[in-house]
């Protein structure tokens, strides 16, 4: 007659050594150098902004008025004329 306790402490000692060699196995394979993969690369929409052209790219200026004129500037009869009493 074989004790009750032996055929448990087998399987807990299997069980032992299943999980310990898959971390080894894990650890080893997370610290190993890894090859290229896709995300090293450049997508697709990547290559393809580079090799584009917007419209817009080749539209010449067409706005008859400077950026930094102000009509109202040089078209204000009364700027002269009135003068704010709280200014001094």
């Amino acid at each position: 007659m074989e004790p009750e306790g032996k055929p448990k402490v087998a399987v807990a000692a299997v069980a032992l050594g299943a999980v310990v060699i898959g971390v080894l196995v894990w650890w080893y394979y997370a610290n190993k150098d890894k090859t290229p993969s896709a995300q090293d690369s450049q997508t697709l929409g990547e290559e393809i902004a580079g090799q584009t052209q917007t419209p817009t790219d080749s539209v010449p200026e067409v706005n008859p008025y400077k950026a930094d004129t102000n009509p109202f500037e040089k078209a204000n009869p009364l700027k002269d004329i009135y003068k704010n009493p709280f200014e001094k």
